[in-house]
């Protein structure tokens, strides 16, 4: 008996594996919540907890065609690298450009001549 996260019991169907066990399943979409099966020879108590947090509807895991993916979307080969679909600009050649610049500007301030300040009148040292 599955029993939904309201406490009523779900209609469930059973078919047969390839393997020959049995499986067991809801007929109705699961909905957020825990989900309790038990059984006759468990005495009252669950055989086994689920619990759901979000809608069957989001939980497709069926493959897309690269076609069909949203343009900000990125795909793994079969080697495992992360191949981006769309022509996105690459953020470190900005990042290398910034620290260079950074560097120069560091290094052309710190060139400058210190001016300090001594009995009121300003010296150059």
């Amino acid at each position: 008996v599955l029993t939904g996260p309201d406490g009523a019991e779900l209609l469930c169907k059973e078919s047969r594996l390839s393997s020959g066990k049995r499986l067991l399943s809801s007929m109705t979409p699961a909905v957020p919540g825990t989900y309790v099966w038990s059984g006759c020879h468990a005495a009252g108590m669950p055989l086994h907890t689920q619990v759901v947090n979000f809608p069957a509807g989001e939980s497709n895991l069926q493959t897309l065609a690269a076609g069909n993916l949203p343009a900000s979307a990125a795909v793994v080969t079969a080697s495992g690298k992360l191949v981006e679909v769309t022509g996105r600009i690459p953020l470190w050649p900005w990042l290398l450009g910034a620290a260079v610049l950074l560097l120069a500007l560091e290094l052309r301030l710190s060139s400058l001549p210190v001016r300090t300040v001594r009995d009121g009148k300003e010296a150059q040292s």
